[in-house]
């Protein structure tokens, strides 16, 4: 029984940890830009994207990552008066690099983007 009380208070610390790491990571990116560097040389970086241009929006990143093995996800960002409720936004995996990422939008001029990007880091 004291094996199981054990596990299960490690595996909800674990959680607790997790979802805290997660929520400190919206809220930086609420501040448009940042970055960190957190255990095992894992960095979150996070921002925003100027209004796209012939279907595409760039990301560059404040602090160069390892490789081009870093994930991104993006969330598409328009004005509430807009009346296109399809745009998406997605990441072109051949125009990543260690310092860059293009994004493909779903209309010539519309949406920039909010992005989180993590991955191993040179630090």
């Amino acid at each position: 029984m004291l094996i199981t009380k054990t596990f299960l208070i490690a595996y909800y610390y674990l959680h607790y940890k997790l979802l805290l790491l997660f929520l400190i990571c919206i809220l930086l990116m609420y501040y448009q830009s940042f970055f960190t560097v957190i255990f095992y040389h894992i960095l979150t970086q996070g921002g925003t994207t100027p209004r796209p241009e012939n279907n595409a929006a760039i990301a560059n990143f404040g602090i160069t990552f390892g490789n081009t093995d870093y994930i991104v996800i993006p969330v598409g960002v328009i004005d509430a008066n807009d009346s296109k409720w399809s745009l998406t936004v997605n990441v072109l995996k051949d125009y990543k690099s260690a310092n860059s990422c293009m994004f493909r939008t779903s209309d010539s001029i519309a949406p920039a983007c909010y992005y989180l990007a993590a991955g191993r880091s040179n630090i």
